[in-house]
């Protein structure tokens, strides 16, 4: 409510505005005060919300006995990410990777003396921190050797062929000569004249025995 002030003088009375008081003048102060408070908090915390475009990945590295594994690289690759992400786990195993872009990720964790561990689809969302941890297992070196004998037909080549050792020579119910030893072998027979004890001719194949070159 409007107040007025009345004046008399000279037998006039003039009205003027009434002079505001104190308390009136302070309430008007304390409510622009908090109005300006008010907004420069609303500032001060859109500022960070505007700004976070990324996101990130934490964890924490053990060995299979739940200790902590300092010093272990985990390196995060994403076509999101231009090159590489690095971190190295601290002596609680923790490790920390910011400021990664939104989308899906590879994370390759290693250690010298242990199994490297590899996750693949990782989803780093906006704002937001995926937790991947990790169990090391200490690596192992096999070497396994195979060794086995050379097959008597070789099924590798289209060559046709046998190869008789010393034992097979001795053992096989055959002549003692080259002639009836090698009849043993697919496709080869004697042509000699079974009234000419003297001739150890063989075919191979149908072939005559003087189409046939071998050597002893």
């Amino acid at each position: 409510m409007r107040q007025l002030r009345v004046l008399r003088g000279g037998g006039r009375f003039l009205a003027l505005p009434a002079r505001r008081t104190a308390p009136a003048a302070l309430a008007t102060l304390a409510t622009l005060a908090a109005a300006c408070a008010w907004l420069a908090l609303a500032i001060i915390g859109a500022a960070p919300a505007a700004a976070q475009t990324t996101g990130g990945i934490v964890g924490r590295v053990t060995d299979e006995q739940g200790g902590a594994l300092p010093g272990v690289t985990i390196e995060a690759r994403s076509p999101a990410l231009q090159g590489t992400r690095t971190a190295t786990s601290d002596g609680a195993g923790r490790y920390r990777l910011t400021l990664l872009p939104p989308g899906a990720y590879s994370v390759a964790i290693t250690l010298e003396g242990f199994a490297p561990e590899n996750r693949t689809t990782v989803t780093v969302d906006l704002d937001k921190e995926t937790t991947i941890n990790a169990a090391l297992h200490p690596a192992v070196s096999e070497s396994i050797t195979v060794t086995s004998e050379v097959p008597v037909i070789d099924v590798t080549s289209p060559a046709i062929g046998t190869n008789l050792d010393t034992r097979a020579v001795e053992t096989l119910p055959t002549g003692r000569n080259y002639s009836s030893v090698v009849q043993i072998t697919p496709g080869v027979s004697s042509d000699a004249n079974p009234e000419n004890t003297d001739q150890s001719t063989i075919t191979v194949y149908g072939s005559s025995g003087n189409e046939n070159v071998f050597f002893i």
